[in-house]
């Protein structure tokens, strides 16, 4: 059956590495800037978007609100919501934590408040955006091996390294850089607090 988005909010389909081949629906931009995150974030097994209604009374009426996200994260489930800071002393979101951390409670999950100020924090979100362009370029077997012998003594800038597998490949080699830092293989120096540049200084992880 197709989903059935609100029409009345910003909507949309995060197509998730982690969650594929399903696609991820987002309710909200800071939804779709946490899906983001959590899907580079390497403790991160698998999330859900919009996992439960969650049913309750008030003033004599039964009502219900829907969960944003469900994340395992290590041996930990947690489930997540994403709000505005702007928001959270709303009478509506005062209700929903309330209620969230009972059915929490009641079945051993955490229960998680993200908000976009948060998510948008530093520059991490800015640049997992960029990486996440490239998690699709495979880089073979013997392209990495010439990214291990060029730092195997240390880190370098990403121009220095670009140079080097430019020569090798006789290519543009940026989207392979990009998709090492992607998915692990590499690191960056300060990823939450500067802009992944070019002058950036690149390493083999542990």
């Amino acid at each position: 059956m197709a989903r059935k988005f609100n029409r009345s909010r910003t909507t949309g389909k995060f197509m998730s590495e982690k969650m594929s081949p399903a696609a991820t629906y987002w309710e909200s931009t800071i939804e779709r800037d946490y899906f983001f995150l959590l899907d580079f974030d390497r403790t991160v097994n698998w999330f859900r978007d919009h996992p439960f209604k969650i049913y309750y009374k008030l003033n004599g009426k039964k009502r219900h609100y829907t969960s944003d996200v469900l994340v395992s994260r290590g041996n930990r489930i947690q489930l997540v919501e994403v709000k505005d800071a702007r928001e959270l002393d709303s009478d509506d979101n005062k209700k929903a934590f309330q209620v969230g951390k009972q059915f929490c409670q009641e079945r051993g999950y955490e229960y998680v408040v993200v908000t976009d100020a948060e998510i948008r924090a530093g520059y991490l979100l800015e640049n997992v955006k960029l990486l996440t362009r490239y998690r699709k370029q495979s880089v073979t077997g013997s392209c990495w091996g010439e990214v291990k012998r060029a730092l195997r003594s240390g880190g370098m800038e990403i121009q220095k390294l670009k140079g080097i597998l430019d020569s090798f490949l006789v290519v543009n080699s940026l989207p392979y850089i990009y998709s090492c830092l992607y998915h692990g293989a590499l690191k960056v120096e300060s990823i939450k607090e500067s802009p992944i540049e070019l002058c950036s200084i690149v390493m083999l992880s542990l």
